[in-house]
């Protein structure tokens, strides 16, 4: 009677290792395709964000107006940077030659009432032209798209502050509210660059909210929320 029983005992050791085995090649089958998945999936985001950016730049290129502007801007650009090897007088010198002189080999653009060049303080104000609008534009655009973005995508309490926030600014005169800001911020112009910067971010918050909450609604966003991505993957 013994050994019958301790056979069977064996028999069952052996189809249990055996059951065992399987199921272990099943996990490693699974575990192979999952990772075989997620790097498909990495390289067809990849692949989808240069075709994208591929994209983004051949239509920039086909853009006549575009491609004008580009050059305009980067002219202005290297302009304003070389200002000191470029203008030939010092700008706020007074009386570097006759008082408003016309256009000449000597004044390209001439001289003011003081006798200063023109070109000369053309060429320095470069910079400023661009950094006010660089730095004011800036803010806005940081603000106001992380604060719609942010509203139009969570909502809720969140999005009413937001919201009356944004109502209350816009409730001003972009100018009005610009110079009440100034003077709760003092003069100079670091401070007029702040106070048009805070002006505009209602504008973006509102554009970036209504744009982020029409997008949410998409199916792909709705998928990618089944699929268990990340609020900031989407």
């Amino acid at each position: 009677m013994a050994g019958p029983s301790n056979s069977l005992l064996v028999a069952d050791v052996v189809q249990c290792d055996a059951e065992i085995t399987v199921f272990r090649k099943q996990g490693d089958r699974t575990n192979n395709s999952s990772i075989l998945l997620n790097k498909a999936k990495s390289t067809s985001a990849n692949d989808v964000a240069r075709s994208l950016w591929w994209e983004t730049l051949s239509r920039f290129a086909k853009n006549k107006g575009a491609l004008i502007g580009l050059v305009a801007i980067a002219i202005l650009v290297v302009i304003s940077v070389s200002a000191s090897l470029i203008a030939p007088y010092d700008p706020i010198k007074q009386f570097v030659g006759p008082r408003l002189t016309p256009p000449s080999v000597k004044f390209l653009f001439g001289t003011d009432q003081f006798g200063r060049d023109v070109f000369s303080r053309t060429v320095w104000g470069g910079r400023n032209t661009l950094r006010v609008p660089l730095i004011a534009v800036g803010i806005a655009v940081l603000v106001g798209v992380s604060l719609g973005t942010l509203s139009g995508y969570y909502e809720g309490l969140f999005d009413s502050f937001v919201s009356w926030l944004v109502n209350v600014m816009l409730a001003f005169p972009g100018l009005l509210l610009t110079l009440v800001l100034v003077a709760m911020l003092g003069t100079g112009l670091d401070k007029v660059m702040i106070a048009i910067g805070i002006s505009y971010i209602p504008v973006h918050t509102r554009l970036v909210r209504g744009t982020v909450m029409s997008a949410k609604q998409n199916d792909y966003v709705l998928a990618a929320k089944m699929l268990g991505c990340r609020d900031m993957r989407i």
